[in-house]
């Protein structure tokens, strides 16, 4: 039978004497004899039960129901019973994360998409964020009909040069300009600003609209709650 000391066990499982001595003075990995020097001497079975103690403290057991599930008569029993309820409350905490995780997502996707985010808006958030979805679909729509007026453009101009008659091309810039003014109107009826000052959803004025800077997400505009003037979040209707 190999015997071990206090060291010795302590370096065959990868712990501290110092755990290995709390252990003991908890009772759960208890020396089988003491030395005539006052050794604490342990076996092959005490190395067993500290390597299925320190597998339940992985587990997250406490230590006190190490003790009474190792002194347990039902041991097989009481583990699987206390490894189900472990693993229903891990089940839990790890549903919990995951909406947190989600939760941090959708604030760093509102924060990326330049959304004025504050304690008070933070409920929003996922709104917001739909709304930003139905936005991203709106600028899309908007840019397959910009490159189809490019074109439109491009061949109406390449018709002039080629045969010198400018006056299609005139009919043909002004049908474009129409399409783009009722393109554009229509995206204006589609959106909505935020106010990165008061956090009030407001639609400006079509004029405003049409003639302020802008950035592909934000629009320089002036809230009619707290008449901030600034770049304000652009959001889906």
């Amino acid at each position: 039978m190999s015997t071990y000391t206090t060291g010795d066990l302590a370096r065959k499982v990868g712990v501290s004497i110092r755990t290995v001595q709390y252990y003991d003075r908890k009772k759960l990995v208890i020396p089988f004899k003491i030395s005539e020097g006052g050794r604490r001497i342990y076996s092959d079975t005490e190395l067993k039960r500290l390597k299925f103690v320190l597998l339940l403290k992985s587990l997250g057991l406490s230590l006190s129901t190490i003790r009474d599930l190792l002194d347990s008569s039902e041991f097989n029993n009481v583990l699987k019973d206390l490894l189900k309820q472990k693993r229903t409350q891990l089940d839990q905490e790890i549903s919990e994360k995951k909406d947190q995780l989600d939760s941090i997502i959708k604030v760093e996707n509102g924060l990326n998409n330049g959304l004025p985010l504050s304690p008070n808006s933070l409920n929003d958030v996922e709104k917001i964020m739909e709304k930003s979805k139905k936005l991203f679909w709106l600028r899309t729509r908007l840019i397959a009909f910009g490159l189809i007026l490019d074109v439109l453009e491009i061949g109406v101009i390449w018709y002039g040069i080629v045969t010198g008659n400018w006056l299609p091309c005139l009919v043909g810039f002004i049908a474009v300009f129409i399409f783009v003014y009722f393109l554009m109107t229509n995206y204006y009826r589609n959106v909505r600003y935020i106010c990165p000052n008061c956090e009030k959803i407001f639609q400006p004025r079509l004029k405003d609209f049409f003639f302020s800077r802008h950035t592909p997400k934000t629009r320089q505009l002036t809230c009619p709650n707290c008449h901030y003037h600034g770049f304000c979040a652009e959001i889906s209707k």
